[in-house]
């Protein structure tokens, strides 16, 4: 009935999409995105033993929301000095993750809505955290040791 008022468009509405990886690879984590990007993601590491995955290219989510979160072992998405790890124009659930040694200015951008909890940033090439215009939620969770500042927030926070 809603949509024949033209309150919403079902064609609007987002799939859900929830993934679990339990291989835990960068090769798994590529395609568990391309998965959950652009949907109502829920991309979920279980992870039998600490993770180091090595991101090749920013994590960009750009429309839908995702919640990214570990149930396992400690999972790190470690850029290698190479790439930042995380941008963030839509929504984003953060939780129980690492994210090391990004490239650029901050290793978690976010322009969108995020909540970050029980995680942490760390030995990032710039600040830790970057909220731009977004609405950002920070949770016993540890930014240190970020070659800028740990969190920047000239947005609402």
């Amino acid at each position: 009935m809603l949509g024949a008022l033209g309150l919403f468009s079902p064609a609007a509405v987002l799939a859900a999409t929830s993934v679990t990886d339990s291989t835990c690879t960068s090769a798994s984590y590529a395609a568990d995105l391309a998965a959950v990007l652009g949907t109502t993601g829920t991309l979920t590491f279980n992870c039998p033993k600490p993770a180091d995955i090595v991101v090749s290219a920013t994590t960009s989510v750009t429309t839908g929301s995702l919640t990214m979160t570990s149930v396992g072992a400690p999972v790190t998405l470690d850029g290698k000095h190479a790439v930042q790890v995380m941008s963030v124009d839509a929504t984003i659930v953060f939780d129980h993750l690492t994210i090391a040694n990004s490239a650029g200015n901050q290793a978690f951008y976010s322009d969108g809505t995020a909540t970050i909890s029980s995680s942490t940033i760390t030995n990032s090439d710039g600040s830790g955290v970057v909220d731009d215009s977004g609405i950002m939620t920070i949770r016993n969770s540890t930014i240190s040791n970020n070659k800028g500042r740990g969190v920047v927030n000239p947005g609402t926070s």
